[in-house]
């Protein structure tokens, strides 16, 4: 099985509970059904081989068209309609109708001159956070039981420390995951003033990138940073300069806390409740989603029968 698509149901799971408040999707409206339902195919179309073309043809156009804006339609109207609905409900009064997620927040909101947010700027945000909030995550647990599943020492440790309640452990593995595969492997950056880079000056204005998954392999700042040994993190606080999973500075990912934590949930309860059997085949070949690295094959897993 692929561990990426089981992975994204938990993890989307998680942010439609808090984008949307839908903490149960046997309950959720036929709306907010869609709009779960459009999410995934559009992360399905993203692998596809055309989807860098689509995404460059769309590069410079400040709203999506063409194919991308026809791929986006379905997902727009299921959220203008959940939108819709809370507004029948009262959510965007005072009291947001006793809702506390995301969206009756914004729909709460109002600008300096007392006026709502229009629909437009919260589907924007909306659509932000669900991507941005469940696609890396998913993708870090695949990558994490791909590294595992090639190092049988490692994974018999973190099944250990899994089961024994040892979190020191699971949190270096996950930071050892995230710096052997990290999902966001760039970063960019507009420079606004001249800076010097070794030798060479750099200009203002120039869009500066950051390669986050050569700093990880660094050998002068992880010996053998080939190998998968978590152990680099046990009783070390990871410099933010040196492990970026998440980017680093003013704009690091405001949601890596949660990621945080619901990877230490996730990967926790599947090295406790599954047994994985280990692989000799060659590591997955990463392939790229829009700003993603994600597994080729999803991060695929052989689960074992319990004694």
């Amino acid at each position: 099985m692929a561990l990426a698509d089981i992975g994204q149901q938990i993890t989307l799971d998680v942010i439609m509970s808090a984008v949307f408040g839908i903490e149960d999707e046997a309950g959720a409206t036929a709306a907010e059904s869609a709009v779960r339902a459009s999410m995934i195919r559009l992360l399905q179309l993203s692998t596809h081989p055309l989807a860098t073309a689509v995404q460059l043809v769309n590069a410079r156009s400040p709203e999506p068209r063409g194919v991308l804006r026809m791929i986006l339609r379905p997902l727009d109207r299921a959220i203008y309609a959940v939108i819709a609905e809370r507004r029948r409900e009262g959510a965007d009064g005072a009291d947001g109708a006793g809702r506390s997620d995301i969206l009756t927040v914004l729909m709460a909101a109002r600008d300096d001159d007392g006026a709502p947010l229009p629909d437009s700027e919260i589907r924007d945000e909306l659509l932000t956070l669900v991507l941005a909030g469940h696609e890396t995550t998913s993708n870090s647990v695949a990558w994490t039981f791909e590294r595992l599943t090639r190092n049988p020492g490692v994974y018999r440790r973190s099944v250990e420390a899994a089961r024994s309640g040892d979190e020191a452990y699971i949190e270096a593995l996950i930071n050892e995951s995230m710096r052997s595969r990290p999902v966001v492997p760039v970063v960019a950056r507009e420079l606004l003033s001249d800076w010097r880079f070794g030798p060479y000056v750099v200009e203002r204005g120039v869009i500066a990138l950051v390669s986050i998954l050569l700093l990880h392999h660094r050998e002068d700042l992880y010996p053998r940073p080939f190998a998968f040994d978590p152990e680099r993190f046990l009783g070390v606080k990871p410099s933010p300069q040196k492990l970026m999973p998440f980017g680093g500075g003013t704009r690091r990912c405001l949601g890596a806390a949660l990621a945080m934590a619901e990877l230490r949930a996730v990967v926790t309860q599947i090295l406790v409740r599954v047994d994985l059997a280990m692989t000799d085949a060659p590591a997955e070949q990463p392939r790229h989603r829009n700003v993603t690295m994600i597994p080729a094959h999803g991060g695929l897993v052989t689960a074992l029968a319990k004694d």
